[in-house]
């Protein structure tokens, strides 16, 4: 997954849990101290949020913050977990 398409993946995620728990891009704005056009350009993925921006929302939200990533650990690692490279040794 490139940056492009985390990127819209994350701002999918955000959408999605503001909905679920009757939130709106404005309470978005007002949590992150952004203009509208901002919120909405990371909404979109045009713009990347920020590791403190999605710290804030995830507590705001009340959910992990790999729920507004939202992708799993071999995505992120490229699909090889911590302890394969041991058992390819130990082989």
């Amino acid at each position: 997954m490139n940056t492009n398409e985390l990127g819209k993946q994350i701002g999918r995620n955000v959408r999605a849990e503001l909905a679920r728990r009757g939130k709106t891009q404005q309470d978005l704005c007002v949590l992150l101290h952004r203009s509208a056009n901002a919120v909405s350009r990371r909404i979109r993925g045009e713009i990347q949020f920020d590791v403190i921006e999605l710290d804030l929302i995830a507590r705001y939200l009340d959910v992990p913050m790999m729920t507004l990533i939202g992708v799993s650990t071999n995505d992120v690692a490229g699909g090889a977990r911590p302890d394969d490279a041991d058992r390819e040794v130990a082989s």
